[in-house]
């Protein structure tokens, strides 16, 4: 159900994004639609193994548990993991705000980094270069 909500969703933007581009008369931001169509897309992708596994472990039947259950349960497991994972590039590579937000960010922490401690441990922690 997710799956076909998220796709009916995505075709409806698409149909929007179209009938906009064509008056000619109104921005249309193409970053977010190729963010929303992009991130719609692995998320489909990464879901369809774990609907797989839930609708063939009805038909399997291993007594004891055997590699269908362990094997591509980890599988199906790891790549809902994969659409998170994704998210983060998906949004640096369409968002200019996201890198924007992102470079904004690492100075403020490089900045808290830099900050000296009176406790020299710390100090020296920091200063250590890998």
């Amino acid at each position: 159900l997710p799956n076909i909500v998220v796709i009916v969703t995505t075709v409806m933007l698409l149909l929007e994004a179209r009938r906009i581009a064509r008056r000619g008369r109104e921005s249309l931001r193409w970053q977010g639609i190729l963010t929303v169509t992009l991130t719609a897309g692995v998320f489909c992708l990464s879901v369809i193994p774990y609907t797989v596994y839930l609708i063939a472990a009805a038909y399997v039947t291993e007594e004891p548990p055997g590699p269908f259950h362990i094997n591509f349960f980890r599988v199906a497991a790891c790549s809902l993991q994969f659409n998170i994972l994704c998210n983060f590039y998906i949004y640096s590579l369409t968002l200019t705000s996201f890198r924007k937000f992102l470079r904004e960010r690492s100075i403020v922490v490089a900045a808290c980094l830099s900050i000296r401690s009176s406790d020299p441990s710390i100090n020296v922690a920091m200063n250590t270069r890998v």
